[in-house]
C-alpha cells in the first residue's frame, strides 16, 4: 500500500562497462529476495571495489531497517582480475538461498564465461563451495556485434533443486538455456552433465583453472572508448511497511 523510507544497505563501487578487454555492455544490478519463514530481506549485487566483479550479498533481520556488511558469495582469490558479473537469487520454500551468475574464473583470457552458483543454508550467514554448473564456456563476442548478452540470468529454486537460466553460445549463435542443479550443493564439485558441444575446457576437482584452453579464444576488437574510473554508488533498499 504504501513505502517508508529509503534505508542503507551498503556502499557499493559498480563494474565499468564495458568490462576492460570485453565489448559487451554491464551493469550492477541488485537482485533482492525474503525468507517465506523467517522473513529475512536478502541483496546481491555485483561489485568492482576490488578491481574486478565480485558477488556481494547482504542480508536484514529487523525488516529492512539495517543491513549486514557485504558477504562475498564467488570464492576464487580476491582480486585475481577475473570477473563475476549478472548475478541473481532465488529463495527456496525451505529457505535455501540459491545465487547464480556469469563467472569468468576459468578463462586465462577472463572473457569466456561459465555459469556458477552458490547456497546458503543457514539464511545468509555463509555461503558453501561455488558450483560449475555449465560444461561450456560461453563466447560474449557470439552474436550482436559482442556487445549484448542479456544483461542478466534468470534463476527459480525449489526445496530440492535450484534452476538457472543463462544466454549460452555453444551452438554458434545466443540462446537461452536451463538445466536442474540438484541440492544441496555446498560440498559438491562435480559438474552435472548437459547436452550440447563438449566443453571448452575442465577445471580439475578442486575448480583450479586449467592452464590453457583446447581452442584459442577469437581475438576480440578493441573496445571503442576505454572505460571510465567509475564512481562509488550507494545502493539502498525501500523499507516496506505492512498495513
Amino acid at each position: 500500500a504504501n513505502f517508508g523510507p529509503n534505508r542503507l544497505v551498503a556502499d557499493m563501487e559498480g563494474v565499468p562497462s564495458p568490462f576492460p578487454g570485453s565489448r559487451f555492455r554491464v551493469d550492477t544490478y541488485p537482485v533482492g529476495g525474503s525468507d517465506p519463514i523467517s522473513g529475512t530481506l536478502y541483496v546481491v549485487w555485483n561489485d568492482y571495489r576490488q578491481g574486478d566483479g565480485d558477488i556481494l550479498f547482504s542480508r536484514s533481520t529487523d525488516h529492512g531497517e539495517t543491513w549486514s556488511e557485504p558477504l562475498r558469495v564467488n570464492d576464487d582469490p580476491v582480486d585475481n582480475g577475473k570477473d563475476q558479473f549478472f548475478p541473481w537469487l532465488a529463495v527456496s520454500p525451505d529457505g535455501t538461498i540459491s545465487i547464480s551468475w556469469f563467472d569468468c574464473r576459468d578463462d586465462p583470457g577472463n572473457l569466456h564465461y561459465h555459469i556458477y552458483l552458490a547456497q546458503s543454508e543457514d539464511g545468509g550467514l555463509s555461503f558453501g563451495l561455488n558450483a560449475r554448473v555449465t560444461t561450456f564456456a560461453s563466447n560474449p563476442d557470439v552474436g550482436f556485434g559482442g556487445q549484448f548478452i542479456g544483461d542478466y540470468m534468470g534463476l527459480a529454486a525449489t526445496d530440492d533443486s535450484a534452476y538457472p537460466a543463462w544466454v549460452d553460445t555453444r551452438n554458434g549463435n545466443q540462446d537461452v538455456f536451463t538445466l536442474q542443479r540438484v541440492s544441496p550443493t555446498p560440498t559438491q564439485t562435480s559438474t552435472p552433465t548437459v547436452t550440447g558441444t563438449p566443453p571448452t575446457f575442465t577445471p580439475s576437482p578442486t575448480m583450479t583453472p586449467t592452464p590453457a584452453e583446447t581452442e584459442t579464444p577469437t581475438p576480440i576488437a578493441t573496445p571503442s572508448a576505454t572505460p571510465t574510473e567509475t564512481p562509488t554508488l550507494r545502493l539502498y533498499f525501500p523499507l516496506l511497511f505492512k498495513d
